[in-house]
């Protein structure tokens, strides 16, 4: 005889993956490899010919540059920019005020999964 058990005393089981944890401002050799932050303050920064993984870049004060595929990104407060996987870009900063940066790296199997996902709604 099957019986199912009492709700109250018994946890479902979770099969949920478990997290993964999100590095802060790593070396650039483990970016792609997992998903990271990127954060920085300062008046001048370049960043010539990098080969991203899919990305979020945000300016959280004063301005920074980014060229990428042929065109030329200003990108300011209340903006942000999103560079494809495998995306070469150029950033510059050079300016008299301090400026704050922000950018959300994923993995590349994070990605891949997110668009399996995304593919089967």
């Amino acid at each position: 005889m099957l019986q199912t058990p009492n709700p109250g005393r018994l946890a479902k089981a979770d099969h949920s993956p478990a997290p993964q944890s999100v590095l802060m401002n790593p070396p650039g050799s483990l970016l792609g490899s997992q998903n990271a932050i990127l954060s920085g303050t300062g008046t001048s920064y370049y960043v010539p010919d990098f080969e991203s993984c899919l990305s979020v870049k945000s300016v959280l004060s004063g301005s920074a540059v980014w060229e990428a595929a042929g065109r030329r990104f200003t990108i300011h407060e209340n903006c942000y920019l999103i560079l494809n996987d495998r995306q070469h870009y150029t950033m510059t900063i050079i300016q008299p005020e301090r400026s704050r940066r922000f950018a959300f790296l994923s993995s590349a199997t994070k990605m891949s999964r997110g668009k399996l996902i995304l593919s089967k709604s």
